[in-house]
């Protein structure tokens, strides 16, 4: 039944499976080595700021991200900042940082938007003193008018009220990261109704085209490397301002000339002003005549509100561009909009550049800030534009203090123009 084993010679087959799968190990074992040591590199190849395009991928860290922070320009580190400084960018950093974003990334990440509301108080209710207000604020701003207007029926409850900006509240809307040269006033956690009293725009420091108003919120300037701000305000939620809101018209003209100006129909408050141009300054003809390269200088001599019209310069008679921003009240509104134009009385040297400075007083807030060459403004048969203005922006100088507007340009004749309005 059972055959005889005698002679029979046993393989050795279960030994090369042995060495099989001992090899089969080892390189098992070196692959997973390999992997680990490639998982730790692209894991950790960011950690200390130098993020490879592999795990930037991975990560999505290119994604599209819209982003809108808000906060009060009575945060200390929020004072005397000026755009594109250091100081600036750390500020702006801290705040995507406190807000739970990686500030780096979405600086390095060309698909990212970081939009930032700044409020001009963090309450409301708080009451500024005279000392908080420059004594000289300008000119164009006729006395003091009286806070309010005497209600007959006896309806006087905030007759002795201080609040800073005399039932309207503010902000300023600007882009940080992405695309800065278009904003637009979206309604916020503090104010739900915002209305586009403004436009402000700033130049990296070359060629400025100037501001227009789009659509019914919207600032946008046609240089995409200048810095558009929008100016948005409504009357201060639950108080009696309430009822006395108001709708905001633009009133435009285009045309190739050298000056423009329009102004707002009967029954309508002028509330701000604004304008672009395409053309290019004669500095900047001569320097491409002479050295055969065009050189990016503006031929824009800027904004201004005079006479109850807003006006609008350039040199040469390229396609110019103006806009008022009109508004309107119901005729039951409780109180009166009133709003005057303040202007900077000189220009004082900063670094390289010249710097105008505007403010508005205690009983009326900033509702536009633009700037202009005081000479070159008026120079409407035969200009010739050969300094650069580089544009405005918002500052706040004291955390308590109202702010200015702030005009630049590379001229002693730049000046600063607030439009500064209340209701009465």
């Amino acid at each position: 039944m059972y055959q005889s084993t005698t002679g029979y010679s046993s393989s050795n087959v279960p030994l090369k499976k042995e060495e099989k799968d001992t090899s089969r190990a080892l390189f098992y074992g070196f692959s997973a080595v390999v992997l680990l040591v490639l998982s730790a590199y692209f894991i950790y190849s960011g950690y200390f700021g130098e993020e490879i395009p592999l795990i930037a991928f991975l990560t999505s860290s290119n994604k599209a991200q819209s982003i809108r922070i808000e906060y009060n320009l009575e945060d200390e580190r929020a004072v005397n900042l000026v755009p594109n400084t250091q100081e600036w960018i750390s500020f702006h950093d801290d705040l995507i940082t406190e807000a739970g974003f990686d500030a780096t990334a979405l600086r390095a990440n060309p698909e990212a938007t970081v939009t930032f509301v700044a409020y001009d108080y963090a309450d409301e209710q708080a009451s500024i003193v005279e000392a908080d207000i420059e004594a000289d604020y300008g000119t164009g701003m006729t006395t003091k008018k009286q806070r309010r207007k005497e209600d007959k029926e006896g309806k006087d409850k905030f007759s002795n009220q201080n609040r800073p900006t005399m039932g309207i509240s503010c902000y300023t809307e600007y882009t940080e990261v992405g695309i800065t040269n278009a904003n637009m006033c979206n309604p916020t956690r503090k104010i739900a109704n915002p209305i586009r009293t403004g436009c402000s725009s700033l130049s990296a420091g070359g060629e400025l085209s100037g501001v227009t108003m789009v659509n019914e919120f919207e600032c946008a300037s046609p240089n995409e490397n200048e810095r558009v701000s929008a100016r948005c305000c409504q009357p201060t939620p639950d108080t009696e301002y309430v009822s006395s809101a108001w709708s905001v018209t633009a009133r435009e003209k285009k045309k190739k000339d050298t000056c423009l100006e329009i102004g707002c129909h009967d029954g309508e408050v002028l509330t701000g002003c604004s304008g672009t141009s395409t053309g290019k300054g004669k500095k900047s003809e001569e320097l491409e005549a002479d050295y055969g390269v065009a050189m990016p200088m503006s031929a824009f001599g800027g904004t201004k509100l005079f006479k109850n019209e807003c006006n609008v310069q350039q040199s040469g008679t390229d396609t110019l561009f103006v806009q008022a921003m009109c508004a309107k009240q119901e005729d039951a509104a409780t109180y009166s909009l009133d709003c005057q134009a303040v202007n900077a009385e000189d220009a004082l040297r900063e670094n390289d550049d010249f710097v105008s400075s505007v403010q508005c007083p205690v009983d009326y807030t900033m509702f536009d800030c633009s700037s202009f060459h005081e000479t070159a403004i008026g120079m409407c048969v035969e200009s010739d534009n050969t300094d650069q203005l580089f544009g405005e922006y918002y500052f706040k100088e004291k955390a308590k203090s109202k702010a200015f507007c702030k005009a630049v340009s590379e001229s002693a004749e730049v000046r600063a123009q607030a439009i500064c309005c209340g209701l009465f």
